[in-house]
């Protein structure tokens, strides 16, 4: 089986990340992992240290630190493809197959409505995964306006609710994933999706997702 990981962060625009993309990648090469998304914060609090740059500017920041990590995957054998984690009204969401214009569309991205966003990814042909759903009791699920939720979520600094969340995914019928949500080395490696088959671009993982025949790990143990 190949090992995908779903959700890690990187610095400088994840101003919560430990490590430069080049590093995180290295980290999941030892770890054996085939396939990792690079998901840093598209958001306004981890824009707001870059406040001398414009909006396309922290725009193409963001974007540059997943072709730094696909670079060293390249040179590695480990395939690396970008799903940015918007933060929108104190929930989170990962975005699949959502291009550089796309992100730099629009500069009130940060203040769109549930229902403006998913319009609008729905018009454009990105799929939304609401990442950790339930998490310490802050997030709030919004299933009508996703395609899925990060069911299993293994940042061990925060409550995911897993279980619950996989209920409710199951409830309204919705994909499900699992990350690492990696911002240290000792998250890498804690969550995965599992692929009986290589997975090299977007949309062969979201196809992966919706054919039922991903398996879910956390922390080694298949749970789903």
């Amino acid at each position: 089986m190949y090992k995908i990981e779903t959700h890690l962060h990187t610095k400088p625009i994840s101003a919560c990340a430990r490590f430069y993309p080049e590093e995180m990648i290295r980290f999941y090469k030892e770890a054996e992992y085939t396939t990792v998304f690079i998901s840093d914060h598209f958001a306004e609090h981890h824009y707001s240290f870059f406040e001398n740059l414009t909006w396309q500017e922290k725009n193409a920041l963001l974007y540059d630190s997943y072709l730094r990590a696909k670079k060293t995957g390249e040179e590695l054998g480990l395939h690396v493809l970008f799903s940015p984690e918007l933060s929108l009204s104190g929930n989170h969401y990962l975005l699949y197959n959502a291009s550089l214009d796309f992100l730099s569309s629009r500069e009130a991205f940060f203040h769109l409505s549930f229902q403006e966003l998913s319009d609008y990814a729905k018009s454009s042909g990105v799929t939304i995964i609401q990442a950790h759903p339930l998490r310490d009791g802050k997030c709030v699920p919004t299933p009508d306006i996703v395609d899925g939720f990060e069911v299993i979520n293994t940042n061990p600094r925060h409550e995911n609710f897993d279980e619950r969340a996989i209920e409710l995914a199951r409830e309204h019928s919705l994909l499900m994933s699992a990350g690492s949500d990696a911002h240290r080395t000792e998250d890498v490696g804690r969550a995965a999706v599992l692929s009986p088959y290589d997975i090299t671009t977007t949309d062969e993982y979201l196809d992966l997702l919706r054919s039922g025949e991903a398996r879910l790990v956390r922390n080694g143990e298949i749970i789903l």
